[in-house]
């Protein structure tokens, strides 16, 4: 079984962020915490298993529903999986990788 490094590009970051900060705002502290532990769960999965989720419409971006209304981009190289986007399903489908 092969261990992979997930590293976090400046834009995944940014997007977790935004949505962290916009869920605060919108929401309660307890969706805050269930969006965080949902992602966590999300990254388990692709750690165990980088070929779960489906491609994107480029082929070597995968997509990963969190919830309904987030999904996270990553690609999948030797030992690494890079976390690419964190992307609200209801924005401009242009924006999507």
């Amino acid at each position: 079984e092969m261990n992979y490094s997930i590293e976090w590009s400046d834009e995944a970051e940014t997007t977790y962020i935004k949505i962290l900060f916009y869920l605060e705002e919108k929401w309660t502290i307890r969706e805050v915490r269930n969006f965080m532990a949902r992602t966590e769960e999300v990254l388990s999965f692709i750690d165990k298993n980088p070929g779960i989720y489906p491609h994107s419409e480029k082929q070597n971006i995968h997509r990963a529903v969190v919830t309904s209304q987030v999904s996270l981009y990553y690609e999948v190289h030797e030992r690494k999986i890079i976390l690419l986007s964190f992307s609200d399903n209801r924005q401009d489908p242009d924006k999507k990788f």
